[in-house]
């Protein structure tokens, strides 16, 4: 509907608009069970027929992202293969290019098409092609977090010696946020090992989540709530503890008393009577857990 009241406001009046209309039609209804078929078939040939001279560049460029699904999703497969080779634990070959090289490629793709879509609005958020097109970037990220084998070889020359852990940046954590459910982010995370993620410099990841939470109150969007079990104990509350006051009992001249070497109870004194920080009547739990240290 959005779609069709843009058009109604803002009709296509050339060529490279008309397509653009064609393609927004056809995303805004993709699905696993609407593959709109007839709306493919349609755009195909419209590709197929061959466009005005100042518009072959634009539709050009317009074929190559219809067609995505089925070249560079094939081209995008073998780049990350590479990529994870490259960042096997086991591997121990010796590389002369960038460790980033394959995630450089691979962004070229994502970015391309993410910054198209944005800018000619497309809807893109929310529906499949999009999170299987941009899936092997942002695979390609987590896996430069693979844990790395730093065992020395029979030279004693230690191998993987290169920039790995690639810093996200904000429009790509607005991919994972968008394109990636929780389940294969899991997934992902598990595959690669990743125990440790970092950011560009000067990227405020904090204030993103904190424009996140107030986008949920201003838009009621209260799915998220249940989605992220915000109400699960242990989150954001968890039941009350109370210790008991017997803990907290003070042992009149404790130190004195306490089960220590005679050296060491001069010493604890020394401080408590120069107030560095230590009581000559300290808390029973802390006379005991005194006497458990000495005794190792």
């Amino acid at each position: 509907m959005l779609v069709a009241s843009d058009a109604e406001q803002n009709p296509p009046a050339d060529y490279v608009s008309i397509l653009l209309y064609k393609m927004r039609a056809r995303i805004a209804t993709l699905s696993y069970f609407g593959p709109q078929e007839n709306t493919t078939l349609e755009l195909r040939r419209a590709f197929n027929i061959s466009p005005p001279e100042r518009y072959k560049n634009a539709v050009s460029f317009l074929r190559m992202l219809f067609e995505s699904s089925a070249k560079n999703t094939q081209k995008m497969e073998g780049i990350l293969k590479k990529h994870e080779d490259r960042y096997a634990f086991n591997n121990r070959t010796t590389y002369f290019d960038h460790s980033y090289i394959g995630i450089w490629e691979l962004k070229s793709y994502a970015y391309d098409y993410y910054f198209f879509f944005k800018e000619n609005s497309i809807p893109l958020d929310y529906f499949l092609e999009p999170k299987e097109y941009l899936s092997y970037y942002l695979r390609a990220i987590l896996c430069s977090y693979s844990p790395e084998n730093r065992a020395a070889d029979i030279w004693k020359i230690v191998t993987h010696k290169e920039i790995r852990n690639y810093p996200i940046g904000e429009v790509d954590l607005d991919m994972f946020v968008k394109f990636v459910s929780p389940k294969s982010l899991k997934s992902w995370l598990e595959k690669y090992s990743v125990q440790h993620l970092v950011v560009e410099d000067g990227f405020e990841v904090t204030q993103k989540f904190i424009n996140l939470c107030a986008s949920f109150a201003h838009f009621k969007i209260q799915y998220w709530a249940e989605m992220i079990h915000i109400d699960d104990e242990g989150l954001l509350y968890q039941r009350p503890f109370i210790e008991s006051s017997p803990a907290y009992v003070t042992v009149q001249n404790g130190i004195e008393t306490a089960s220590l070497e005679d050296w060491m109870k001069e010493y604890f004194l020394q401080l408590a009577k120069a107030g560095i920080g230590v009581f000559p009547s300290p808390f029973a739990h802390q006379i005991s857990a005194l006497e458990a240290a000495a005794r190792g």
